[in-house]
């Protein structure tokens, strides 16, 4: 997500390079996550001779006061949301398959430029050489959106469209306490440009391909704890060698973990990797990012009707700030549900994130808080009431915003 100060400056950018080689220029609109309700009720599954036929809906009407993430002038509007979405999943004794697919409409009531239409499908499978052994890969595509505030969006007069599709294949082989993973992934994303008043905001410079290969080493202790070290380069190219701000952004790296996992079944799960992440960029102006890495989670099942889950994340993302080859995003963040009766579930989360962009002054932090209440009305029908506050603090003045979200939902599994 990028801060009203950095879509204004590749606002201008764009249109400085467009207007040298052609008057073109960028992106944006509204994810609608909110906490997601419990699922126990809605995880029926009609099975068809070995496999497993799940369709789900989802039908929401919500009120946004401040579509577009400003600090002042805060347009509100109302929002008709739709998710339809089927998995199809074997149940062979030996090897697995997996498919997937689905769409989210959202048409605005009195802004229809910030209507979208995202959807996705995926396939993923295994093979299994042995008892020990296996081969396994997967393959996604999807068309998505930014949405309005997030740290990637750019500000025009519709929402940013970008594609993305991936491919996955490794093999897994363990032998007593130990389990080696070999695996290579390919990431793709295809930006659309976006109109912005009389011009186009230029997004093909942000083209690129992400790859990887990395090899994990994990030693199971017992049977409830286990160790691993991992390590894996990432490589990123984009198509176009200058982006409209005349900078080099394809980059090469790699990242170094070990960590531990515990595994208490229902009682508790937890995951800690500490590591380095170093990054080299083709623009000579552009420092090499090395930083130390971490990752984690906490799972705790407090008892069968409550459940907290804790979350560390730490990474390294692109920007189109110029000046900037990229920000790090470290987020903090909390979820806890509960039931209350056999068909009243509630939901608290809350988060923190900070972008901190590299050889530039600008910090943005990201505040995500939200609470909401479900209740099934039949085995495979739930209701659900669900509000969020979504808030930016830039250290630069006259960026941040405030936005308050209030949906009510109907889902549940056809």
């Amino acid at each position: 997500m990028k801060s009203s100060t950095h879509i204004r400056r590749r606002v201008s950018a764009g249109i400085c390079a467009g207007l040298i080689t052609s008057l073109v220029c960028a992106p944006a609109m509204a994810e609608h996550a909110t906490p997601a309700p419990l699922r126990d009720l809605t995880e029926d599954e009609t099975v068809f001779d070995q496999v497993e036929f799940s369709p789900t809906f989802n039908l929401g009407y919500e009120y946004d006061d401040n579509i577009f993430a400003t600090e002042d002038g805060e347009l509100s509007d109302r929002v008709l949301l739709a998710t339809l979405a089927a998995r199809l999943a074997t149940q062979w004794e030996r090897h697995a398959l997996q498919a997937g697919a689905g769409t989210t409409l959202a048409r605005y009531a009195d802004y229809g430029s910030e209507d979208t239409t995202d959807y996705w499908t995926s396939l993923s499978g295994r093979y299994d050489l042995s008892e020990s052994g296996n081969l396994f890969g997967g393959f996604s595509y999807a068309r998505n959106h930014e949405a309005r505030g997030s740290i990637d969006s750019v500000s025009g007069d519709e929402p940013t469209i970008y594609y993305k599709q991936g491919v996955n294949a490794g093999i897994r082989q363990s032998a007593g306490n130990y389990a080696v993973t070999l695996a290579g992934s390919l990431t793709s994303y295809d930006y659309r440009n976006t109109p912005a008043g009389l011009v186009e905001i230029f997004n093909n410079d942000r083209d690129r391909d992400e790859s990887s290969l990395g090899v994990r080493v994990n030693y199971a202790h017992t049977e409830q704890w286990s160790f691993f070290t991992q390590l894996r380069t990432d490589v990123r190219e984009y198509d176009l060698t200058f982006d409209d701000a005349l900078y080099e952004r394809s980059s090469s790296g790699y990242r170094f973990g070990v960590g531990g996992r515990a595994d208490f079944g229902k009682a508790l799960k937890a995951e800690l990797m500490l590591g380095y992440l170093t990054q080299n960029y083709d623009d000579a102006r552009f420092d090499t990012v090395r930083e130390p890495d971490y990752q984690g989670s906490l799972d705790w099942f407090i008892s069968d009707d409550s459940h907290l889950r804790l979350a560390l994340a730490h990474s390294l993302e692109e920007t189109t700030l110029p000046g900037s080859p990229g920000y790090l995003y470290r987020q903090i963040s909390a979820q806890w549900r509960q039931r209350y009766t056999d068909v009243v579930f509630g939901t608290f989360s809350a988060s923190y994130g900070q972008a901190d962009y590299q050889q530039s002054a600008i910090t943005d932090d990201y505040y995500d808080i939200g609470v909401g209440v479900t209740r099934a009305f039949t085995r495979s029908i739930m209701g659900s009431l669900d509000a969020r506050r979504l808030q930016r603090d830039s250290n630069e003045t006259g960026f941040d915003f405030a936005r308050h979200q209030l949906r009510v939902s109907v889902g549940g599994r056809f």
